[in-house]
């Protein structure tokens, strides 16, 4: 699990939908969803519906949204925090 996988999810949650996922995520929709796939692999569970397009996510789906969205917002306050040290 890295921290892209969990950008991408919640770029997931976002957009509702794959290709915006992908393009808000800077990566092709088939690099987007074989991450998430690997990260459900990872986990041992399935964590989007899957159909012809984006159903929404599983029960265990949303719990792993919750420490995702925790965890993206941790690292993006790390960078800024970063940044601001190191410009002055």
């Amino acid at each position: 699990m890295d921290i892209k996988q969990l950008i991408y999810l919640c770029n997931l949650e976002r957009e509702r939908h794959f290709g915006r996922a992908a393009e808000a995520s800077f990566v092709s929709q088939p690099t987007l969803s074989m991450r998430l796939k690997n990260l459900e692999k990872e986990l041992g569970v399935a964590l989007i519906n899957r159909g012809n397009n984006f159903e929404g996510f599983t029960a265990e789906g949303e719990r792993v949204l919750a420490w995702a969205r925790e965890i993206v917002s941790v690292y993006q306050g790390l960078k800024l925090e970063v940044r601001r040290s190191s410009t002055g």
